[in-house]
């Protein structure tokens, strides 16, 4: 086909109309993801490791000092001081639900999570007592054992985060519950005064604190995702004390012992959720 001079607009409409191809082309190349909806109620279940502190201080106190004249730290206010503290990673797994709304790549809602840990498995440690005079009585041995469990922690938090096509970067926070459980055995061996003796305690209760915590989530089809998530609570303190036994119940009512405990810890978990 010849193209005469008079068919230059011809040939310019085919110029526009190849140009146009190659374009359209071209976006093609760099199409970007469209967002995954993320709105909506998700429901799931989680299974990860706690990071859990055993951390228990006693205390033996004699404000009245009526171990006077018995010891050589027997006038003192403070007799004794132990302090057993060990870290172990604690299996742990539970459910969540979360509510969130979406704009945009801007995404946030509430979220609640129930989990529960194995206390047949719970942190233990065993250490020295200490003297605070530095003057330990003739043929002196102490120990103080602890263990420190978290039957169940839940919370509800507030979820912020940002969408970036099916992926979810998210930090939340809020209001943490939990069931703790401690126990503490102090033994002194002694051949004179004062003399051998055993004390116990225990303590089980519910404890209310926050939680901080950041993660992932991927949306692996429309309705399925899978997350990683990293947390940190702390529960406060609590404290008790020991149970009473022949010695300091009978001849030195003054004296008492007291077992202080921290309840805080991380936890690291995997979660899949359904939305609906």
């Amino acid at each position: 086909m010849t193209i005469k001079l008079n068919d230059k607009s011809v040939l310019l409409t085919m110029l526009l109309l190849s140009f146009a191809s190659a374009h359209a082309a071209g976006l093609e190349t760099f199409t970007i993801t469209p967002l995954h909806s993320w709105a909506g109620y998700h429901l799931g279940v989680d299974l990860g490791v706690q990071t859990r502190t055993a951390n228990q201080a006693l205390t033996v106190n004699d404000p009245q000092q009526s171990l006077s004249g018995q010891g050589a730290n027997a006038d003192q206010a403070a007799l004794l001081t132990g302090n057993a503290k060990t870290v172990k990673n604690i299996a742990i797994g539970g459910i969540h639900a979360d509510y969130l709304l979406q704009e945009n790549g801007l995404v946030y809602g509430v979220a609640a999570e129930l989990m529960a840990s194995n206390c047949n498995r719970s942190a233990s440690a065993n250490s020295l007592l200490n003297d605070p005079t530095k003057a330990p009585f003739p043929d002196y041995s102490s120990t103080v054992s602890s263990k420190n469990c978290l039957s169940y922690l839940s919370a509800i938090k507030g979820k912020a985060g940002y969408a970036v096509g099916n992926v979810l970067l998210y930090v939340d926070g809020g209001l943490a519950f939990g069931r703790v459980r401690s126990s503490t055995v102090a033994t002194i061996a002694n051949t004179g005064n004062p003399p051998s003796d055993v004390w116990s305690g225990s303590s089980a209760k519910t404890m209310t604190g926050y939680m901080i915590g950041a993660g992932i989530q991927v949306a692996l089809e429309k309705n399925i995702s899978l997350g990683l998530g990293l947390s940190h609570y702390d529960l406060g303190k609590t404290s008790y004390a020991t149970k009473p036994d022949t010695f300091t119940a009978g001849d030195q009512p003054g004296v008492d012992q007291s077992i202080a405990s921290r309840a805080k810890g991380n936890l690291a978990k995997i979660s899949l959720s359904y939305q609906y």
